[in-house]
């Protein structure tokens, strides 16, 4: 299988409407939500940091031995996934990933990152309202609090950053917006699939009414059905001027960071 593809960014950032133009393209998979790719890298890099240096010196166990073991179930996963598709390449979505593009950039040294971002404003009015349960059961914080959205959502903003700043993740990383994935859908999906070494198809914007299978989380908000509109870029004027502000202060410098402007809100 040729080189691997990971999606992430922060839920409801448009995840699931690359992840079907994706997976309408000839040469690439793109299923449900995998967690176990960075699962793995996680448990890797934490190997590799705790007792790394002893495999080496105790048991003769090179680094790159210990690397390869464990990126080969992923790539296995991942060829199994395009395998059934009849394809050669296999992508991964699931939102924690941007969260560690580095280890698994450092884990599948071939890989392809894809960081897809939203207005972190409206992303958290596409949140606030929703009963998505926690482990307790009760709703998660940041679907009731809009601060706690707000802080949510500068997490995964700022761990792209970060990983786009990171010299083993940042030269393979796309940023990927919602509102020009919505507003130029051909243009930004073009110049994402030349990322890729890919060309884009005519078939990847003909997704309209494609039912995806869903898995996890993502039946608890799947994608709207239908042609491509801009309705939903600048939700979050629909809420109260004073919880904008609010929330724009606590994620001012990285919407600054990603090109968002600071607009005051508007009256209701």
């Amino acid at each position: 299988m040729t080189a691997p593809i990971f999606i992430g960014g922060a839920p409801r950032s448009g995840l699931l409407l690359l992840r079907a133009m994706l997976d309408r393209h000839p040469n690439i998979a793109c299923g449900p939500e995998l967690t176990a790719p960075l699962a793995i890298a996680r448990q890797w890099a934490e190997l590799t940091r705790e007792i790394g240096p002893t495999h080496a010196l105790t048991f003769s166990l090179e680094p790159e031995t210990v690397r390869a073991a464990f990126a080969r179930p992923v790539l296995e996963m991942l060829a199994g996934r395009a395998r059934m598709s009849g394809k050669p390449r296999a992508a991964v979505k699931f939102s924690a990933n941007v969260l560690a593009f580095p280890e698994l950039a450092r884990l599948h040294p071939d890989a392809h990152l894809i960081h897809v971002v939203r207005d972190g404003r409206d992303v958290a009015a596409s949140w606030l309202g929703r009963d998505w349960p926690g482990q307790d059961g009760q709703p998660l914080s940041w679907t009731q609090d809009p601060l706690e959205a707000a802080r949510y959502w500068t997490a995964f903003a700022l761990a792209g950053l970060q990983a786009a700043r990171h010299s083993e993740a940042g030269p393979r990383l796309t940023l990927v917006r919602y509102e020009s994935l919505v507003r130029a859908p051909h243009r930004t999906l073009a110049a994402l699939m030349r990322s890729l070494g890919e060309r884009v198809q005519s078939e990847q914007l003909a997704f309209d009414g494609q039912a995806l299978d869903l898995l996890g989380p993502e039946k608890l908000a799947p994608p709207p059905r239908g042609p491509l509109h801009a309705e939903r870029i600048g939700i979050h004027r629909r809420l109260p001027p004073r919880v904008v502000e609010q929330m724009t202060e606590v994620m001012a410098p990285a919407l600054q960071a990603f090109g968002y402007p600071l607009e005051r809100a508007r009256a209701a």
